[in-house]
């Protein structure tokens, strides 16, 4: 999200707000009932530490509720 498609980012990314109201939640982590949408530049490397962190709090969520445990488990059944 730089340069000349600063605007056009925005747009979609707003886009992409709105329809997340309508991804259901069923199964999802609470607090991670829609997916998060932010802006980011390779370029710029603007909002890419804001991916980081939201990667990263993903994470500590699943391991401390036991969901990456069990999300690993089942699919050692399927590999």
């Amino acid at each position: 999200a730089d340069g000349n498609l600063l605007s056009t980012a925005k747009m979609t990314a707003a886009d992409y707000k709105g329809a997340m109201q309508f991804v259901h939640a069923k199964g999802r982590l609470q607090g991670w009932e829609h997916p998060p949408v932010v802006l980011a530049s390779a370029v710029t490397e603007e909002g890419v530490s804001n991916i980081w962190e939201y990667v990263c709090r993903y994470r500590r969520d699943m391991i401390d509720t036991g969901n990456l445990e069990e999300k690993r488990r089942k699919q050692s059944r399927y590999w």
